[in-house]
């Protein structure tokens, strides 16, 4: 699943024409590590904008929609249910569609039971 600052990334070489691996070599990144941060399953380096910004030639505008996008992104959680069984893949699916009205108590309950092994 895209975050909003995979989507921008993406929509950014997408319109200029630029391959996955044409982008992330200039950037000095492998494809894969590239692919991962527009997909959120790793964390967007801090050095990131400014080379967007130098290697591109962006104007203050761009940058501040990639740092907006990237704020967003940082509220979000990803999780991935590909290759987990579909019992799992129930568990989070439910919990997730769920989440939003759960009472307080409910809430602290949850985070008491996940916690115990810590």
């Amino acid at each position: 699943m895209l975050t909003f600052f995979g989507k921008a990334l993406r929509k950014f070489r997408i319109d200029r024409g630029l391959l996955l691996k044409d982008m992330a070599n200039a950037l000095g990144f492998t494809a894969a590590f590239l692919s991962a941060i527009e997909m959120g399953r790793k964390k967007i380096p801090e050095n990131l904008l400014g080379k967007l910004k130098n290697i591109y030639s962006l104007d203050d505008e761009t940058v501040q929609q990639f740092r907006s996008a990237a704020e967003k992104s940082a509220e979000e959680v990803v999780m991935r249910v590909k290759g987990l069984s579909e019992q799992d893949q129930d568990l989070v699916m439910c919990f997730a569609k769920k989440f939003y009205s759960f009472s307080e108590i409910k809430k602290q309950g949850i985070l008491k039971f996940l916690q115990e092994d810590e």
